[in-house]
């Protein structure tokens, strides 16, 4: 029988810090529209023991996992290759936390760098990992897969591809109460816009706090979500539209069939992948393309066509910022294989296409994709994707999700095998 322990350490960052996420948004936080959490789940068999973390932040990159790790590992054995710390991507929380992977003036995006922060966040991380482990206790593990209506849809198409699955995973204990659960979401945890100044978790993270009034803990994990978010589906940028379409995911995730998982197995693998940068476009060539989305976003009216050119705009203004860079970027994957079911990291981004491969090329076993984990790459869009903000945007060429897909296939093949 495996042993679950899961448990929440609320971040409490200061009012009036810098929030992470939008460009153009120049004031800091100055209030609470919601409790910002770090949420971690420990689970161990008789031989392994695994941990899985979710920050509701903007992102996390390899320095800021590798600290996690070494204080998560020193205080508790647990090995640091089977730790896995992933962000939530919300919009409404500090930046500070990481560095972009290529050099860039423009700390807009992820805030300027902050130690202090950094240890404020490994210092709660630790916590949680440790109250998981005081909270471990003998579970059933159970699968399900609700699905979503009027969320999650294709921001750069609004009838474009989309994937409006909730995978999850529950731990129920002797008493067949449940203790636990993970699930994942492809979708931008982004409601709240530019304008707003309240520290949230916005759809990701409300709804993980709307789910433990039902669930002692939820730990929610944004999947390939590059290309997804509620552009076109929701009503206003408002908390109370936050709320409601939180509470649209929990419903659907209620009321879903939960499946036993038959066997109590659990194994790890992490591996390194080396990726292909695209070089800087000319710096001319930016600039007139700046010049024709400015002169296409004052033509638009419709208020979600003008934030897809808005987008685009300020993506090239990033651009104009950045400096040389190198021909390739080192990340990794990483794999939990937890009887039936897998965990895969995802370093960035990943538009929604991938997210959909794996999901079938791993099948019939059930996939959580931990998408925005152990390091940031920004986004990985598919070769057919050549424009727009997040392929303007990119710095790693569009052969990249492949590449991280061949590697995390590789990985499971080394895993099964004896």
């Amino acid at each position: 029988m495996l042993k679950f322990g899961s448990a929440r350490v609320a971040l409490n960052w200061a009012i009036g810090l810098p929030l992470a996420g939008y460009i153009k948004r120049t004031l800091p936080a100055n209030g609470i529209h919601s409790q910002l959490y770090v949420r971690a789940v420990v689970i161990s068999s008789a031989e392994t023991t695994l941990c899985l973390l979710s920050g509701e932040i903007l992102a996390v990159d390899a320095e800021l996992t590798a600290r996690v790790r070494q204080a998560v590992h020193e205080a508790t054995g647990i090995s640091a290759e089977a730790i896995m710390l992933t962000a939530t991507h919300t919009h409404a929380s500090i930046g500070g936390l990481t560095h972009f992977p290529v050099p860039t003036s423009n700390d807009a995006v992820l805030g300027s760098y902050s130690p202090e922060l950094v240890d404020q966040f490994v210092a709660a991380a630790l916590q949680a990992v440790q109250n998981a482990l005081q909270a471990q206790t003998d579970v059933n593990l159970s699968y399900g897969k609700a699905v979503t209506q009027g969320i999650a849809a294709n921001r750069r198409d609004p009838n474009g591809v989309s994937d409006p699955t909730l995978p999850f995973l529950v731990a129920h204990d002797a008493n067949n109460q449940v203790v636990g659960s993970i699930f994942s979401y492809a979708c931008h945890p982004t409601i709240l816009s530019a304008e707003n100044q309240l520290y949230s978790g916005d759809l990701i993270g409300t709804a993980s706090a709307l789910l433990e009034t039902h669930w002692r803990h939820a730990l929610p994990l944004t999947g390939a979500a590059g290309n997804i978010s509620t552009r076109f589906t929701r009503r206003e940028a408002t908390t109370a539209e936050v709320e409601r379409m939180a509470q649209i995911l929990v419903d659907a995730l209620l009321s879903a069939a939960l499946h036993a998982l038959e066997t109590d197995t659990l194994a790890y693998i992490r591996t390194q992948v080396t990726l292909p940068v695209k070089p800087l476009q000319p710096r001319a060539s930016l600039q007139k393309s700046l010049v024709d989305a400015q002169v296409r976003f004052s033509a638009f009216q419709n208020p979600a066509e003008r934030r897809i050119v808005e987008a685009e705009i300020e993506g090239l203004l990033m651009l104009l910022n950045m400096s040389e860079r190198p021909g390739t970027l080192t990340s990794e994957v990483q794999i939990f294989h937890i009887s039936s079911a897998y965990i895969v990291s995802l370093p960035g981004e990943f538009f929604v296409e991938y997210g959909l491969e794996l999901t079938q090329r791993l099948a019939p076993a059930l996939l959580l994709i931990a998408g925005y984990a152990n390091d940031y790459l920004g986004y990985i869009t598919t070769p057919e994707a050549a424009d727009g903000y997040e392929a303007d945007t990119a710095i790693l060429r569009p052969e990249a999700g492949q590449i991280v897909l061949d590697a995390i296939y590789s990985a499971i093949n080394r895993l099964q095998t004896p």
